[in-house]
């Protein structure tokens, strides 16, 4: 499959200026992998269906720094700078492992290193493996009127809930996903720190 079949679905913003991706990585304190500042230059974010019909929010790189603040990345996964999402449960970032930049995953909720998986070494390969795949807990429903936003489990799975039943999933604007995010993760945190203490 091709890089252009892979992004066919996918509804791409105007591409980023040098300056904004600069300001980004000041924000930020690191420097971003150069092929996702070529990509972000040339389409900066977007969402949409890729490939075989996994779902991908990608935030623009004036998002980035605001975005990783809100769901407080940096306490649950530090040295990770997230980069968008399934739609579904699952955020992409980019994170130094063994001296080398990757894109992981990692969920959302229950967000810790210790759940990190790594996507590829590089950003384009990671486009073609998740335009390739279906392994992914991703925003099904799609269509114009989830554009921006992300399917919620109301009972996280991490806790019991069922990931399969649609009576558990709601859909959040971005603002109500932070919110349930910062939540769930503090309720996490609170429960792992009390099992650590027993």
């Amino acid at each position: 499959m091709s890089m252009e079949n892979v992004l066919l679905s996918f509804q791409g913003r105007a591409g980023a200026s040098v300056d904004d991706v600069a300001d980004a990585e000041k924000a930020l304190g690191i420097t971003l992998p150069m092929d996702y500042k070529q990509f972000m230059m040339s389409m900066d974010g977007g969402d949409g269906f890729i490939g075989e019909g996994s779902y991908l929010t990608l935030w623009s790189v004036r998002e980035l720094a605001e975005f990783n603040a809100d769901y407080e990345t940096a306490l649950y996964c530090p040295g990770v700078v997230l980069i968008g999402s399934s739609g579904g449960g699952e955020a992409f970032g980019i994170d130094r492992i063994d001296g080398e930049m990757k894109i992981i995953r990692v969920p959302f909720v229950g967000m810790s290193r210790s759940l990190i998986e790594v996507e590829s070494t590089s950003f384009e390969g990671f486009l073609m493996s998740i335009g390739e795949s279906s392994d992914y807990e991703t925003n099904e429903r799609g269509g114009e009127e989830l554009r921006g936003k992300e399917l919620f489990q109301i009972h996280p799975a991490i806790l019991g809930g069922s990931p399969h039943d649609p009576s558990n999933v709601v859909v959040l604007t971005k603002e109500q996903h932070v919110q349930a995010v910062r939540y769930w993760n503090r309720e996490i945190k609170l429960l792992r720190e009390q099992e650590t203490q027993t």
